[in-house]
């Protein structure tokens, strides 16, 4: 079967040619105030006023330029801010959020501004009045690119013990960005690798994993040559006056200036290095899920040094902590939090705290005094030939090591004066909230410069794309910016997204996703025509930048993973070990419960919602889902009464659906068959924001069905690949296979299991189970019970007619 590609051969034509440059449209200044005009202006509101500014008719796949590539998506970008805010408005008025309220009174100003005074209508809670609105102003990579500083043998060990060969890979491809640009044994100087290197991670292959990874090799390379980088500037009379090819060069490639930095003088030039030069990485991811698992997975498990230890690099989570979006895991190291922990100081703590960090600070400079009079009277030959020879014998083992002692406790000593040097900052920042200041500009003045000092004091920044446009990434990066960037689920953020962590000044980009699965949400019909929904990733992609894709997934049974792997992925997805050795699971003898099922419910119906979304839903399928997971329950409570030691832990079960309406309805009918409690157990969601997890058994509820009508977007290919590789150990689908069938891709999947022999012809709940006590209650109108427990079959399930065998491995 022939890979499935992510967009249709038939859309290709949208792409067309640049525009020659004569008829290229020219735009004005970027600015603020000329933003909030085109996205508050009359085009919000009136249909009508588009036509006044005609948007592009194709997106070009390549561009000439910046103001060309500008001119194109800038009209996208305004279409959708505009909708964006349409429908939070409508969601507010829905919610009855809104303020109602009356014009009181109109000014005037330059550059057709007006100030409206409005006056709500009855009492309005303070927070509401709380904030006005006023106008504002890829390559071929040879492995002696591989970092020295990674080339230990137990570091080495580590990622061999750690990662599979696909893994390997893609880490290998990602730190070349740190190596590289000097000569081989024969001479030859290699090509830089690419700015960009693209990782795309199939369902289930390890991709935050395998992201830990990489980010263990960017920060591992970059501390080395720091450190290294301090040595240097820490021995007096070496340091250089011009830049020399080692330690500096393999810094500067790690993402640091130290070159600028040295100095002759050694206390200015060891101070420099230590702020400049430090490993900064910026991670960013388009939601707030999966920065905080990335993030989380760092702190639990920290980072392999080049000697097999451990240890926790400084990380710090920028984002908005509003209703708790930010996961529990991480908060400590919210910015968020950090900022609170002194906006909260109590001013005789302030005061302690101020006193003993200046205490210390003065205590570290003396030391600093002291080790450098006993290095420079020790500055010898003999001493620099030692040093040589100690860091010939011990190699790039640990983080700095090979320095003599008094060079390494120079270095600590200064980068404890740097600590406290940085708290004071803080410190003095919070003096005006410790204090009460009661001036709104002069609050968000001192929290913006504890934020500051915290993101420039960080080695790794993680936050979401959206969050990289607060003004204290532009005021850090202004200082030390951010060379190396890794933006994972970058399938799922939109070009445009994508781009805003770029203007730090980065120089290497590691993209990590997958363009078969579900991309961005586009709300403007405008955008989706236009397709601007399509990643970074899959731009780079077209235009021929090599691609490292996992292939080892560790999730699906195999009977699962057949499917997805055939048609999404070229057959490349192969089964770890640990799939292949598990055990069948206890259910697996159930007639109807085998790993890969396919349910034609041909007698469903799909009802459509009388709401202004359309959503659809259906009755039957609802039902027959509710229904299985009743038996499945059942089956295994009777399992671990008879049989306690067939049971090794408890089953998790997620239903998904396309559809809102049916996912409201599958709730209600999961409470009436099985009641409140049980259905508790059950995560019921829609398939798009259900990308990303993983149950053990999953249930797939299609809805579409009758002979009307089309299928919707539940035709999208990307929709039926995150949907059918979600379960780990059973995937269950629920669907009329006569009208799923019309469809190339659902077609496809079909023939397939009824070549496996694993379709379940004219499938409902009422004849495979017709036992259960909820047709009784159905019929008679009586509410589920809140506390009811399933009640197993003592002789198995009711199966009025036969069925054929489906196969346990396929």
């Amino acid at each position: 079967m022939p890979p499935r590609v992510t967009r249709p051969e038939a859309n290709a034509e949208v792409f067309k040619a640049p525009l020659p440059r004569q008829n290229r449209k020219v735009l004005p200044t970027l600015t603020l105030d000329r933003f909030d005009q085109q996205v508050l202006g009359g085009q919000l509101w009136l249909p009508a006023c588009s036509s006044l500014a005609p948007p592009p008719t194709s997106i070009p796949l390549e561009f000439d330029g910046v103001e060309e590539y500008v001119s194109v998506m800038e009209p996208l970008v305004l279409a959708e801010a505009r909708e964006s805010l349409r429908g939070e408005w409508a969601e507010a008025c829905a919610s009855g959020a809104a303020l109602s309220v009356t014009v009181a009174g109109l000014e005037h100003l330059e550059g057709g501004w007006a100030r409206l005074r409005l006056a709500p209508h009855g009492p309005v809670a303070a927070d509401k009045l709380r904030y006005a609105a006023t106008p504002g102003r890829v390559a071929e990579l040879r492995q002696r690119l591989w970092p020295p500083a990674a080339r230990t043998p137990a570091f080495i060990r580590h990622l061999q013990q750690q990662y599979d060969y696909s893994q390997l890979v893609a880490i290998e491809m990602a730190a070349c960005h740190l190596g590289g640009g000097g000569p081989d044994a024969h001479g030859t100087v290699a090509a830089p690798p690419l700015p960009f290197t693209l990782i795309q991670g199939p369902p289930g292959t390890g991709k935050t994993h395998t992201v830990k990874g990489v980010l263990n090799v960017w920060h591992l390379v970059a501390y080395q040559a720091y450190f290294d980088g301090l040595i240097a500037a820490a021995l007096p009379g070496t340091a250089p006056t011009a830049p020399r090819p080692a330690p500096a060069s393999c810094l500067n490639n790690a993402g640091s200036n130290l070159v600028e930095a040295l100095s002759t003088d050694l206390l200015s030039g060891l101070g420099a290095a230590v702020v400049k030069t430090r490993p900064r990485i910026l991670v960013c991811t388009p939601s707030n899920a999966a920065c905080d698992e990335l993030l989380a997975r760092v702190m639990a498990q920290g980072f392999c040094d080049g000697s097999g230890g451990r240890y926790s690099p400084n990380v710090v989570r920028v984002g908005a902590d509003v209703d708790g979006v930010i996961s529990p895991a991480v908060r400590g190291r919210s910015i968020g939090r950090l900022v609170d922990q002194h906006r909260t100081m109590i001013q005789s703590d302030w005061q302690r705290r101020f006193a003993d960090a200046s205490r210390r600070r003065q205590h570290a400079g003396r030391e600093i005094e002291l080790l450098e009079a006993a290095l420079t009277r020790c500055a010898d030959e003999a001493e620099r030939m030692e040093l040589a020879k100690a860091r010939t014998r011990g190699g790039a083992g640990g983080r700095g090591q090979g320095a003599s002692g008094d060079v390494l406790r120079l270095i600590d000593r200064y980068q404890v004066r740097l600590r406290f040097s940085q708290d004071l900052e803080r410190l003095e920042a919070a003096r005006t909230l410790v204090w009460g200041a009661r001036e709104e500009w002069r609050v968000r003045e001192a929290e913006q410069a504890i934020e500051t000092s915290l993101l420039l004091e960080a080695e790794m920044v993680f936050t979401t794309l959206s969050s990289t446009q607060r003004k204290i990434f532009q005021l850090a990066a202004a200082q030390v910016p951010f060379r190396t960037v890794l933006i994972d689920e970058a399938g799922q953020a939109s070009e445009i997204a994508a781009l805003q962590p770029l203007g730090f000044g980065a120089e290497r980009v590691v993209l990590v996703g997958d363009p078969q699965q579900l991309p961005a949400t586009i709300l403007s019909e405008l955008g989706r025509e236009m397709e601007m929904e399509r990643s970074l990733f899959e731009r780079l992609q077209r235009c021929g930048a090599p691609v490292s894709m996992l292939s080892v997934q560790y999730r699906m049974h195999p009977a699962i993973r057949q499917f997805p792997s055939a048609y999404f992925y070229n057959n490349k997805l192969e089964d770890a070990a640990s799939v292949l050795e598990r055990p069948d699971e206890p259910y697996y003898a159930h007639p109807l419960m085998k790993p890969y099922v396919v349910f034609d419910v041909a007698r469903g119906q799909e009802q459509r919602a009388r709401a202004a979304t359309g959503s659809v839903s259906n009755l039957i399928e609802a039902e027959l889902a509710a229904a299985l997971f009743h038996e499945l329950r059942a089956f295994l409570i009777t399992t671990a009464k008879e049989n306690p030691g067939e049971i090794r832990g408890p089953t998790s079960v997620g239903v998904i659906t396309p559809y809102r309406e049916q996912r409201a309805l599958l709730r209600k009918v999961f409470q009436d068959v099985v009641g409140k409690v049980a259905a508790a157990e059950v995560m019921i969601e829609t398939v798009d924001s259900f990308q990303g997890k993983q149950l053990d058994v999953v249930i797939f509820s299609c809805v579409r069905a009758g002979s009307g009508g089309g299928l919707g977007f539940i035709t999208d290919v990307r929709r039926l690949n995150v949907a059918i590789t979600r379960a780990k150990r059973a995937m269950w689908i629920l669907g009329a296979v006569g009208k799923l069938r019309a469809d190339a891709a659902w077609g496809a999947l079909i023939r397939d299991a009824e070549a496996r022999g694993v379709v379940i012809q004219d499938a409902d709940a009422n004849s495979l189970f017709p036992d259960m006590e909820y047709w009784q209650r159905k019929a008679a109108g009586t509410p589920a019970p809140q506390d009811q427990a399933p009640t197993a079959h003592p002789a198995g399930p009711c199966l009025p007619r036969q069925f054929p065998a489906i196969p346990s491995r396929r």
